[in-house]
């Protein structure tokens, strides 16, 4: 009798879950009927028939995101069905929404009252670690989930569980290393689209990036060395290189190993494992990277340990997990990704997998540990152009640029442009140069480099010393005799006028001579005469003309008066002796001194003559280095081609729109006229991005205007690596029809739809009507801070996480788990495009178009006179005649 009436029990089952579990009702539920419900349900859940458990485990999609009083009493229930029931036939993927809808629950309530469920019977008891049993059960499904699409689901609910631990300061599970454990170990896994899943997850663990430093200081670097190994353990195989899904993950992986990168600090990446080791994370990074650009390992690739020698106590490579089944209607990216994509993606030189490696390699020189710049995330690559800060240029990029002297474009190594250009220096600095305490050239030579990374711009300065040099190389300089001139001029002019009064003098002067007779020697004298003195005496009498101012000859003549007064006389002994000193320092300072001052600049000095200088410096006119370097073909279609180079993107660019539903409302018009929303909702809006101002916000837009059109703001994010841009629809003016019809014209054209729903019943995907829109996110508010999420998709987009259709969150993880959820929606459907190409992939193939097309095959002669002179001068014979 059983048998003949199960069919119609199992549709009571359908109806009475379908009934209960509806999002609003006319007229509250009886508690008499959910107590009915729930001991229904009790009693089907340890039913031994499969079918019955299936049924009721396929129709309870919805039971924990229901409004339901007391709905955690089944709690333990719907665990213990999922670890009893066999997979065959069974709702695999509703069984896993409805494990990890219930993730939010112990954190948010403890000692929860449940239902026993090993008793038949209802009955209730106190249960005080229902989180141990959700993570057991959540990490087995992990672990051993047969169906490939409920295993997906399993790693997503492991994603956010663990971006939830680990971003909730008062809690710490202790099964957390072995989550990340499961995940890691899942980057392996034989089913491409599980695997890319588990990135996926390891990717959002990057914005607890610093919560993982402070608690657990040895996951970051193992998660970064695991993805690393894995990436040259897959290379090493033949089926991850010659399948669409295999290189798709390959390039996931690089991707993510770029971002954990940019996210951990430098010296962890740096700094080697011990004082004995010279092992360092950045090694085993690039040795990866190597090894995917070449598309095989090279000798110096090659890593000196495995993933089996990092096993540890919280850590097993060899984990086992248990393959999968496809099952029906699952959306699977291999069998998608077969579109034509063979002349984008097959690994080798051109390669996907080693373009994304070159890549990688390129943004990691560039950006790594100095990111964000001073102008914030917004900006990654240079906005300058040739024209700016050369003489007589014109205001914006045109062909009367080519005929500027200062101005030289070049190929370099056949994957970046190159453009030098030579540019008065600043003239506040000393020497107009680029350094406050160095003299240097007043030019300065401007490299502006355009690759797959970007743009990048770099003022080149020629310094010639210190400017201390400068003061040891002056003249020496003495302090002047000249300020004694009027002094010792007045005396000696008067000194000299002394004598040349001499004979008025003589005739006054009355002689004082006494008459002597000259002493002869044979006479006697007396004792005591002094011969010579008698002599001297009798020569001033017989010869008065011999005497000296009238004085006798045998006497003492007075002191002739000084020439200069002794206080003058004393000042000018001691500036003497300070000259003689001063003179001798000098000489010792300049004889130790090295640096020499340069001849003073030319005032009009040759067009390009420092960038000359440089581009020899470089190697550029050596005939060894002549293939690596090429001129440009200067026209106006080169310019447009660089022009269009410039305005394309060096990073990943999503726009999402972000819709508010208030309570009633259904139709466009209703929506559309919102201006604002509730708190819950504003708040929201705020961890989505940070508010930018479209009038000079400079980074990417997501086409939104300046003119205000399209609002005054909206929420930005960027990484290094990634920009979004919201369309929050209450951002915009809806004053009238066309104001509205200029929003509906951007939430419209969006792959990705955020739908913020307090209205009682569902969202319908034709309130908003569009082409686009392939996925919906709806997020509806349910009790206590916590959050329904929906995800709506159309059929040909493959699955995506982090959240899924079912899943509950609270408030404060909601934006980031929302916002990576939007981004990698935009990557999924991307994906499916016919021949798409990531943003590195059409930025190269553009740089690679505009060389191959441009490039200017000279001889070296022709060359080196092109680089020595941009423009030729026309000789003119009568500037070099110097006859006249």
């Amino acid at each position: 009798a059983n048998e003949q009436h199960k069919g119609g029990r199992l549709h009571a089952y359908e109806l009475l879950c379908k009934m209960t579990l509806q999002r609003e009702h006319d007229t509250p539920l009886e508690p008499g009927h959910l107590s009915q419900f729930y001991a229904v349900l009790h009693h089907g859940l340890h039913s031994t028939d499969e079918d019955v458990v299936n049924e009721i485990v396929r129709s309870s999609s919805n039971y924990f995101p229901s409004t339901l009083d007391a709905s955690t009493l089944l709690l333990l229930d719907f665990i213990y069905a999922f670890n009893n029931t066999p997979p065959t036939q069974a709702p695999r993927v509703e069984a896993q929404t409805i494990l990890g809808s219930t993730l939010c629950f112990p954190n948010l309530y403890h000692d929860i009252p449940v239902l026993k469920p090993d008793v038949a019977d209802p009955t209730t008891t106190i249960c005080s670690n229902v989180k141990d049993y959700v993570v057991e059960a959540l990490l087995t499904s992990g672990k051993k989930e047969p169906s490939a699409a409920a295993r997906c689901v399993a790693l997503s609910s492991t994603g956010v569980w663990l971006y939830e631990e680990l971003t909730t300061s008062h809690t710490r599970h202790s099964r957390v290393k072995e989550a990340i454990n499961v995940l890691l170990v899942s980057l392996k896994f034989s089913n491409r689209t599980v695997a890319s899943v588990a990135c996926t997850q390891l990717h959002l663990l990057t914005h607890c990036s610093t919560e993982l430093m402070e608690n657990m200081p040895e996951m970051p670097p193992r998660i970064i060395e695991v993805m690393s190994l894995t990436v040259s353990a897959l290379l090493n195989g033949t089926e991850a290189k010659n399948t669409d899904s295999g290189r798709q993950l390959l390039v996931s992986l690089l991707l993510c190993i770029l971002d954990w990168c940019m996210a951990v600090p430098l010296e962890l990446l740096t700094d080697t494992y011990g004082a004995e080791s010279d092992k360092r994370l950045i090694r085993t990074v690039f040795k990866a990277l190597q090894t995917a650009a070449l598309g095989k390992p090279g000798h110096s690739a090659k890593h000196s340990y495995s993933l089996s020698d990092l096993a540890s106590q919280d850590f097993d490579p060899n984990l086992q997990l248990e393959k999968v089944q496809e099952a029906p209607g699952f959306v699977n990216r291999s069998k998608l990704n077969s579109v034509n994509r063979s002349n984008t993606v097959q690994l080798g030189r051109d390669g996907a997998v080693s373009l994304a490696a070159h890549t990688v390699l390129s943004h990691l020189t560039n950006h790594l540990g100095h990111f964000p710049l001073a102008r914030g995330c917004s900006l990654l690559a240079c906005r300058v152009s040739e024209h700016q800060d050369v003489e007589d240029a014109p205001g914006e990029l045109s062909s009367k640029l080519f005929n500027s002297p200062n101005v030289q474009f070049l190929i370099y190594n056949d994957t970046c442009l190159m453009s030098v250009v030579e540019i008065p220096a600043e003239t506040s600095k000393p020497g107009g140069g680029a350094a406050d305490d160095m003299l240097s050239s007043n030019r300065c030579v401007r490299f502006i480099m355009r690759d797959g990374g970007g743009k990048y711009c770099w003022d080149w300065s020629l310094l010639y010393s210190p400017s201390a040099a400068q003061d040891a190389n002056k003249p020496v300089h003495c302090e002047p005799l000249s300020t004694l001139d009027d002094e010792i001029g007045h005396s000696a002019n008067a000194h000299c006028q002394a004598y040349m009064d001499y004979s008025s003098q003589e005739e006054g002067r009355r002689s004082t001579v006494v008459p002597t007779e000259l002493p002869v020697h044979s006479q006697p004298q007396p004792d005591g005469t002094d011969k010579l003195d008698s002599l001297l005496q009798y020569i001033g009498w017989s010869s008065p003309e011999c005497q000296s101012r009238g004085c006798p000859l045998n006497t003492h003549s007075p002191p002739p008066p000084p020439v200069l007064p002794p206080d003058v006389q004393s000042n000018a002994i001691t500036r003497i002796l300070q000259h003689h000193t001063q003179l001798g320092a000098s000489y010792v300072g300049n004889s130790r001194s090295k640096a020499i001052a340069p001849e003073p600049a030319v005032k009009s000095p040759p067009p390009f003559h420092l960038a000359r200088l440089v581009c020899a410096q470089m190697g550029f006119l050596s005939r060894d280095n002549r293939h690596r370097v090429h001129l440009l073909k200067k026209n106006e279609r080169f310019l447009r081609e660089l022009k269009n180079l410039d305005s394309r993107h060096c990073r990943e660019t999503h726009k999402v729109a972000v819709l508010y539903i208030a309570p009633g409302q259904e139709d466009k018009l209703s929506v559309l006229s919102n201006t604002g929303g509730s708190k819950e909702y504003e708040d929201f809006v705020a961890g989505l991005g940070w508010e930018v101002d479209l009038r000079s916000h400079c980074g990417f837009r997501g086409k939104l205007q300046s003119d205000g059109s399209a609002g005054v703001s909206a929420p930005y994010y960027a990484t290094s690596t990634l920009e979004v841009v919201f369309h929050v629809a209450t951002r915009f003016p809806s004053t009238d029809d066309s104001a509205r019809n200029v929003k509906l014209k951007h939430l419209g054209n969006d792959e990705v739809h955020i739908v913020w729903s307090e209205h009682s019943r569902d969202y319908r995907r034709g309130i908003i009507p569009t082409e686009f829109g392939d996925v919906v996110i709806v997020i509806y508010p349910i009790r206590h801070g916590l959050y329904r999420v929906q995800i709506i998709k159309k059929p040909d987009v493959p699955y995506f996480g982090p959240l899924f259709d079912g899943a509950i969150v609270n408030s404060r993880v909601l934006p980031v788990l929302v916002r990576e959820t939007a981004i990698n929606a935009g990557r999924a459907k991307r994906s499916q495009i016919p021949l798409y190409q990531p943003f590195y992939e059409e930025r190269t193939r553009y740089l690679r178009q505009i060389i191959n097309q441009f490039k200017d095959d000279r001889t070296f002669e022709e060359y080196s006179a092109h680089l020595f002179s941009p423009v030729p001068q026309v000789y003119n014979p009568i500037q070099y005649n110097t006859s006249t």
